[in-house]
């Protein structure tokens, strides 16, 4: 079960921002994305790799100086390597790094497979393209996440791919937010709206819808800290809804469009979001 109860949760890629290196255990195919777009970029962005060894291993690692609680690893389009490949003992699995013991450590249920698939598809339908891990410890910070996908006995054709690989450091608002009018999408309807370059970003996205979030009587300090996630008006980002508070997929993955506060009282306001919707491909 999800420490987040009731309420999503935005996750950033924490350590994509942050990491002094980005290493994988062997280096992509020449006809794929370069290693980096899989810290950010659109969905479209497909690394790839033959199958040669049981494993691939992709890690970020930073300095002891910026240690933070990774709190969630994600892989998007997953679905690419558990779909496309054949074999029940497929999956991906998540550790963090224990500075303390020199170890590495599993996420609980640090194991996932094609059944753990969760967000939408191409077609908008609740048929996941992604994978999440959720670190239900909260004390432990670190340096180093990293990601491992087992091919175990399984007779690999296609090798393994992905899109993206996020650790995260949950931003919790610590309310669920109110959706306007409901928590439905809604479609971009001009070709002109359907390209958005985020305020601070250097990359224009694709993005399919929009919508709008408000997080109701929000205490000043929590907005502050919202204004600081990583790369907020830069790299996309993922919404975590664990308990489908707001949609029965449970992720979406985003870029922040714009956001307004409106103050209500010395302590508290209105914090106004709208997200736009990276569109997924097939």
């Amino acid at each position: 079960m999800s420490i987040y109860n009731n309420r999503p949760v935005l996750l950033p890629n924490t350590f994509g921002d942050l990491a002094d290196s980005f290493i994988a255990s062997a280096t992509p195919s020449a006809d794929s994305a370069p290693l980096y777009d899989l810290i950010s970029g659109g969905r479209q962005n497909i690394a790839r790799w033959a199958r040669s060894t049981s494993s691939r291993t992709l890690t970020y690692a930073a300095s002891l100086a910026v240690k933070n609680l990774i709190t969630h690893i994600v892989v998007a389009r997953a679905d690419l390597a558990l779909r496309n490949n054949t074999g029940s003992d497929l999956g991906f699995e998540a550790q963090w790094y224990h500075s303390t013991t020199s170890t590495w450590v599993n996420f609980p249920n640090a194991y996932r497979d094609i059944s753990d698939l969760i967000g939408i598809d191409a077609f908008g339908l609740g048929h996941g393209q992604d994978l999440v891990f959720e670190n239900n410890l909260t004390t432990w910070a670190s340096n180093k996440a990293r990601l491992i996908a087992n091919y175990g006995s399984s007779i690999i054709s296609t090798g393994l791919a992905l899109s993206k690989f996020y650790a995260c450091s949950a931003f919790d608002f610590g309310i669920g937010p109110v959706a306007d009018p409901r928590p439905a999408w809604k479609p971009v309807q001009s070709e002109y709206a359907r390209y958005f370059k985020p305020f601070n970003g250097h990359i224009t996205y694709e993005i399919s819808d929009i919508i709008r979030l408000i997080w109701p009587r929000l205490t000043q300090s929590k907005f502050e800290d919202f204004t600081q996630v990583s790369q907020l008006l830069n790299w996309p980002l993922f919404i975590y809804d664990p308990s489908s508070y707001l949609w029965v997929h449970k992720l979406e993955h985003v870029v922040v469009q714009s956001y307004k506060w409106t103050q209500q009282n010395p302590h508290h306001g209105n914090l106004e979001v709208t997200f736009g919707r990276l569109r997924h491909y097939e």
